[in-house]
């Protein structure tokens, strides 16, 4: 009988988990139509719609459906001379695109099934399937995050209130309805699914009783996860962090967490072969930390919990790290990431004035999705008690913690009973921690942080079981998530009665003039976000683009934005010609925008430009190009195209009049 009520248990918790996953999925589809009326808009402003780096993104997927073979569809991306022209660049080794490529591959199979057993209702164009695609993965990311919840607290009714909170605060928890393709989308499910192991893992007595399917499991979550996300990287430094602490505080996980670890290290080894040994990859001190961690734990266990013990090891882990990070480096002259650094720098307060940020690192701190958490996200949190929840859960057990390093008999006589504390939300905790401080920092993160508030904000209400007990405890948390449902089903009513159109003929204008006005070899230049665009509507080569994880294209995109600055006008023009560019698009949103204390991109420019020591002008260029009023200009910078929004400049590099 206890075989049946186990067996029973599980399929209502995972037809639960589904049923709400499959919902989640529809709850995005819908909001994204009410928002955007997608399947009625032209293709153009659906391609459109992906803003910024979203549509260099799905620029790739979209050529994929453009070259006879799969083996031209791979050449064309190891060899790409279109999205930093006119230099070849390899894209599988620069950009976290492998899902585009997985996407495209699936629609021609779709396609195929569909057409051959002829069911027209299931027919459905590239950028339809795309889309849809990204919402699936949203409901596969609330099935996870169900499934880390069930997990850790040992009920699926944890899970289910989980999700609740989920729907009851999408704005918190995802971006996907507004910006489906963003490369944190693709990569989340399949990093809390990673979770939903490591806390298995660390559940499970000995590493002999961990299976081999669980531990390939791990690696292709953690090998997909690191695969679809270029700030993977750091994600996993945190997590690290969690890990190591585990470690000196239960020692009996040593074993486990020494081969979660290379587990990890395994899956990092594909991903640097998959991405051609990039270099950011190579110098990740996430890497060396892992090997560090396998190294140091093998060989030194802790046979004991103490704080001097822990720390020890803590700062021995850290010390092999950073100076095996910094060789590999020096050797391989690697600089890929030193703008995010600096950016974690400046967030703390280490760098003093803005004038001392360089180029990009001041685009970071400028940009809204980096900027520190916004006040709402408490409020809104703490609507059903989620936050609070979340917040006695994590000072609990990280006081816990505390009292075991210094104090371990105290605490084995008054701490260890609480059945809420085990080696797995310890984890759960100390994760939740570092990654919430990088939330608090760095708005974006937040959607990182969101499940580990919902997962042990539910954790939390285990201690009502000495309290009310087992069973009115799980009468409760149906009660709350009821309640949550009913109430979230009239504010989505409300959602999608607020129909809004996608409208935006200006850069429609734009994108038609270019496609049937230049050639299709002509290199255009602009704003980083309009050029993501242009790459995805128009397939015409540009130079500078939204994702910023190469030193070359940053320094390159700093000469380009030359033009929003007060250089010599024929400085700004030689520098154009010599990154080989055919056409500049001005915006006066950016030409003409008013100071904001240093964060518009004139004064950004103009800030550069001074660290750097580039000749000054008397005039912002784009306004003197704007004006058109000199014979000087008009000959090197001829105007082709203007509406309200943008103008089209042809850049004279013949010397011709």
């Amino acid at each position: 009988m206890p075989h049946i009520s186990n067996l029973l248990i599980l399929v209502t918790g995972v037809s639960i988990a589904v049923a709400l996953s499959v919902l989640f999925a529809y709850y995005m589809f819908a909001l994204h139509e009410a928002r955007l009326w997608f399947s009625n808009i032209q293709e153009v402003e659906r391609e459109i719609s992906f803003r910024t780096e979203s549509g260099l993104y799905y620029s790739f997927y979209k050529e994929a459906f453009m070259e006879p073979t799969w083996s031209d569809v791979v050449n064309n991306l190891l060899r790409d001379q279109f999205t930093e022209a006119p230099i070849e660049i390899n894209i599988l080794k620069r950009f976290n695109v492998y899902q585009e490529l997985v996407l495209a591959w699936f629609y021609t199979l779709y396609d195929f099934i569909v057409t051959f057993f002829n069911i027209a209702y299931l027919k459905l164009t590239p950028i339809f399937f795309y889309t849809y695609s990204c919402f699936v993965l949203s409901g596969l990311a609330l099935g996870a995050t169900f499934g880390m919840s069930w997990s850790l607290s040992g009920n699926f009714l944890f899970g289910t209130l989980t999700a609740f909170w989920t729907f009851a605060d999408i704005d918190d928890a995802t971006r996907v309805f507004f910006t489906v393709n963003l490369r944190e989308n693709f990569a989340l499910p399949f990093f809390w699914f990673a979770n939903v192991l490591i806390i298995d893992f660390l559940q499970t007595p000995s590493p002999q009783g961990i299976s081999i399917s669980k531990s390939v499991s791990l690696l292709f979550t953690t090998f997909l996860f690191s695969l679809f996300w270029q700030f993977n990287q750091f994600i996993l430094l945190l997590q690290s962090g969690a890990l190591i602490a585990t470690a000196y505080l239960f020692p009996g996980s040593v074993n486990q967490i020494v081969r979660i670890f290379g587990i990890q290290l395994g899956a990092y080894l594909l991903l640097i072969g998959a991405q051609f040994g990039q270099s950011m990859l190579l110098g990740s001190l996430y890497l060396w930390i892992a090997v560090g961690s396998v190294i140091i734990l093998t060989l030194l266990p802790p046979r004991r919990v103490s704080f001097k013990t822990a720390l020890t090891g803590a700062l021995s882990i850290l010390a092999f790290a950073v100076i095996a990070s910094s060789v590999t480096k020096t050797v391989f002259s690697i600089d890929s990431d030193t703008h995010i650094w600096t950016f974690v720098k400046a967030k703390l307060g280490l760098i003093a004035t803005d004038h001392q940020l360089p180029f990009e690192t001041a685009l970071y701190i400028c940009h809204g999705a980096f900027a520190f958490i916004d006040s709402g996200f408490w409020t809104r949190t703490t609507t059903y008690g989620m936050l609070p929840l979340y917040g006695v859960t994590v000072i609990v057990v990280i006081g816990a913690c505390f009292v075991k390093l210094l104090k371990p008999g105290k605490f084995e006589a008054n701490i260890a009973e609480f059945s809420f504390f085990n080696a797995a939300v310890v984890f759960m905790a100390v994760e939740s921690v570092l990654v919430g401080l990088m939330a608090v920092l760095t708005l974006r993160m937040k959607y990182v942080w969101f499940p580990h508030v919902a997962v042990l904000g539910a954790h939390g209400l285990k201690v009502l079981d000495p309290i009310i007990g087992k069973y009115p405890k799980y009468a409760v948390i149906a009660g709350v998530s009821w309640l949550i449902a009913t109430n979230q089903y009239g504010i989505y009513k409300q959602q999608v009665a607020n129909e809004q159109e996608f409208y935006d003929p200006d850069t429609v204008a734009l994108m038609k003039f270019i496609s049937t006005e230049t050639t299709p070899d002509s290199i255009f230049s602009g704003s980083m976000q309009l050029m993501a665009g242009i790459r995805c509507c128009t397939t015409r080569p540009i130079a500078n683009h939204p994702h910023f994880e190469d030193a070359f294209l940053r320094a390159r995109t700093e000469r380009l934005y030359t033009v929003y600055g007060t250089a010599p006008l024929t400085y700004v023009h030689t520098t154009l010609c010599h990154e080989g560019v055919d056409y500049i698009v001005l915006e006066d949103s950016i030409c003409l925008a008013p100071l904001k204390d240093g964060c518009s991109t004139n004064e950004i420019v103009d800030a550069a430009a001074a660290q750097s020591g580039r000749p000054s002008g008397d005039e912002r260029v784009c306004q003197a190009v704007k004006a058109q009023s000199l014979p000087e200009v008009r000959r090197l910078f001829k105007q082709v195209f203007e509406n309200r929004t943008f103008r089209v400049y042809r850049v004279n590099c013949r010397g011709e009049v």
